[in-house]
């Protein structure tokens, strides 16, 4: 809401800006015309001769530039994307947490982290007027402790947002400063007040999990990559798109299926309900695939064969999940055995009439399977002497033992299931007196691992696209700035208004010389 006043109002400027010279240049023109017929110009050479015409188009193109320079003059853009921040193997997962601040220069971040932390970094992010330099300076404390001073490490941006407006986004690597620890725990990002318009901020870290019994690979990603549909209000020169750029993953082979836990920081997806729709993409493959460039066309109303639609409209992924313009997204896809890269990207989406999202990713973090799980081992039974034939139901570690003539067998519960006979019993039908009350489930060979946690509810189920699938709504210029009718409404009336003052400044000078009867 925010931005679309700011948007309103520097149209309406402008347009008063424009309304103005329009009049100003129409009557000066005509009063020019007046003067020459009553004879207070002599003649048309008076007026505007062939050269100062070249020179109002000129003045008339200054005019154009100067009202445009906000736009013009943007910071170059960044090249949008993502690139690889951290890589380890270990029983290691993803612990990541943020909060939206667009409300509050302040906001908690809570997190439960279960096992000894590798690697923690702070992202936050939003976007300020041109020139004005976004905010690099945050707080960062623990359960209300003692607030930290942080600078940024590193700065992604500035970069082209709309208007007079450009986004930046910030990271810090807080490992050494210890204030991120094992357990559950509230972390308040405060001093985010210098930037006109907040996003939020996150805490992505990497921790052991006691619970592992394999290794996983984990993978950080990130940047300021910015993604919005239709980019009617940007310059020709910069290069926003209507998907962010694809970020891929590559691994070795696997034998078993597996999956890969994703989980994404992206801000800016403001919480206007079905009117922002956005979707999330995916693709896997082998080394006999190249990894793919995109999973979108750009130029088209259809998606590269093998993408994968893993949630999109109308339930959206990214839809403010954690505050307002603040999505820290969780899922997981599915890895087929012998794959060996996997690919993301998200995309503003087109549904019914409602007008796609915008927004920018910029942090990506995703684990794999590298290891098999440790195998238990499956406990075995041994006899010494003979045992005649006998039929013992176990509780879950039965022992039986018999001594001489056994007309009985009594079945207790030891450590090691171990079936012990000692001397030489008769032959008998041994029966168990005491009935355990219940059965130990056989043990069962290691296999593939089972997912480490239930995914979130895709709705609807992912379903591959035909390559010639066509959205409900036509899709808009991935770039460009106005269309045509637009430059020509907005043209004519600068290059009259040019010429008018430029026309009345001529006629001045030429009264104060002398050549005509002035004012």
């Amino acid at each position: 809401m925010q931005a679309l006043v700011t948007l309103c109002v520097s149209g309406i400027g402008r347009l008063l800006g424009v309304l103005g010279l329009l009049s100003l240049g129409i009557t000066r023109i005509f009063w020019g015309l007046k003067r020459r017929r009553s004879g207070a110009i002599s003649s048309w050479r008076c007026c505007c001769p062939p050269p100062r015409w070249i020179w109002g188009l000129v003045v008339s193109l200054l005019l154009v530039v100067l009202l445009w320079i906000p736009q013009l003059v943007t910071a170059e853009d960044p090249v949008e994307v993502l690139t690889l921040r951290y890589e380890g193997e270990g029983p290691y997962v993803l612990a990541p947490g943020g909060v939206g601040m667009t409300n509050s220069p302040s906001g908690d971040i809570i997190l439960d982290i279960p096992g000894t932390v590798i690697q923690a970094y702070l992202y936050w992010g939003g976007w300020d007027e041109i020139g004005d330099g976004g905010d690099d300076t945050v707080s960062l404390s623990v359960d209300g402790g003692v607030a930290t001073p942080l600078t940024a490490d590193e700065t992604f941006g500035p970069a082209f947002w709309f208007g007079n407006y450009e986004r930046y986004i910030y990271f810090e690597d807080v490992t050494p400063l210890g204030i991120v620890q094992e357990g559950l725990h509230t972390y308040t990002v405060s001093g985010f007040d210098e930037m006109y318009f907040r996003d939020g901020a996150g805490l992505m870290v990497v921790c052991e999990d006691p619970s592992l019994t394999y290794n996983n690979r984990v993978e950080i990603r990130d940047g300021l990559d910015r993604f919005y549909r239709p980019w009617w209000n940007q310059p020709p020169d910069n290069p926003q798109r209507g998907e962010t750029a694809i970020t891929c993953f590559t691994f070795e082979a696997f034998p078993a299926d597996r999956q890969m836990d994703i989980k994404l920081f992206v801000g800016g997806v403001d919480i206007s309900g079905p009117e922002r729709p956005n979707a999330l993409w995916y693709r896997t493959g082998t080394d006999a695939e190249p990894v793919p460039t995109d999973l979108i066309f750009e130029d088209s109303d259809t998606y590269y064969p093998g993408s994968v639609q893993l949630q999109g409209p109308p339930n959206y992924p990214f839809r403010s999940l954690e505050g307002e313009e603040w999505d820290t997204y969780a899922n997981w896809i599915p890895v087929p055995a012998g794959d060996t890269w996997a690919c993301i990207q998200i995309e503003s989406a087109e549904y019914l009439a409602y007008r796609p999202s915008s927004g920018v990713g910029m942090a990506f973090g995703a684990s794999f399977r590298v290891t098999q799980p440790e195998e238990t081992p499956t406990p075995t039974a041994t006899a010494t002497g003979t045992v005649p034939t006998a039929t013992s139901t176990a509780t879950a570690t039965p022992t039986a033992t018999a001594t001489g003539t056994v007309p009985t067998a009594t079945s207790t519960a030891t450590a090691t299931p171990t079936a012990t006979a000692t001397g030489t019993p008769p032959t008998a039908t041994t029966t168990a007196t005491a009935t355990p009350t219940s059965k130990s489930p056989k043990p069962e060979p290691p296999g593939p691992e089972p997912p480490t946690s239930t995914p979130t509810p895709i709705s609807p189920a992912p379903v591959p696209p035909t390559p010639t699938e066509v959205l409900t709504v036509e899709r808009l210029p991935e770039t460009g700035g106005f269309p045509g009718w637009f430059t020509v409404v907005l043209g004519v009336p600068l290059l009259i208004g040019a010429v008018g003052l430029l026309n009345l400044f001529l006629l001045e000078m030429r009264g104060r010389r002398g050549d005509g009867k002035g004012d």
